[in-house]
């Protein structure tokens, strides 16, 4: 390289990681899109579109578990990866939820306010996470959280696969069974912010005391 060239330097953020949680938001979007054109279920259109939604959403969620892994295995933790990774997984959770209520004739036991409440609960715990992380203090996901995602995932998977027949990809699962998921999923998601919310006021006691 000539004298006075400086070679090209990435970003600090510019990881493997990242770039994993970028291509998962984009995924996402893709996703929506299938849900906000999906047809109904008379439509021949309807199965491969849903199909193909299921498969997504699923390579979404383990392209979330890979992206943890490497960030954690090759030391590649980075401040804006601590933000952008939550912010990805409660756009594609709450999204997927929010979009499968407007899928024509699609089975889904979520109600409109439970969406509302699980949205909520991501924004405040959002909120909670910039401020005390403002403060210096380390407000990273815990059990609780990660029950709670491992919880909403399954529950949108199995409402994915409903789309296609009403079925679970041929297997024939009463309806109740999703009742119970979106129960749990509230459940889990309001229980987790609640706790979030005793360790938020539990780290800035003891860092006033």
């Amino acid at each position: 390289m000539p004298d006075g060239v400086r070679p090209f330097a990435r970003p600090a953020w510019d990881n493997l990681p990242n770039r994993i949680t970028l291509a998962r938001l984009l995924a996402s979007i893709v996703l929506f899109v299938l849900l906000s054109i999906m047809p109904g279920p008379d439509d021949p259109s309807r199965k491969p579109l849903a199909v193909t939604s299921l498969w997504l959403f699923v390579a979404i969620a383990v392209s979330d578990w890979l992206d943890g892994w490497c960030a954690r295995r090759f030391g590649m933790v980075t401040a804006i990866g601590r933000i952008l990774d939550p912010f990805v997984d409660k756009i594609t959770v709450c999204g997927t939820f929010i979009l499968l209520l407007g899928v024509p004739g699609a089975p889904s036991p979520l109600a409109p306010w439970m969406a509302v409440a699980i949205l909520a609960r991501e924004f405040i715990v959002n909120d909670l996470r910039a401020w005390i992380e403002s403060r210096g203090v380390d407000f990273s996901a815990k059990a609780p959280g990660k029950i709670k995602m491992i919880v909403q995932c399954v529950t949108a998977g199995v409402l994915l696969g409903r789309l296609a027949d009403g079925t679970l990809l041929g297997v024939a699962v009463p309806l109740a069974f999703d009742h119970v998921l979106a129960w749990a999923t509230l459940v889990a998601t309001i229980a987790s912010g609640v706790w979030y919310a005793f360790r938020a006021t539990s780290l800035v006691r003891a860092q006033e005391s």
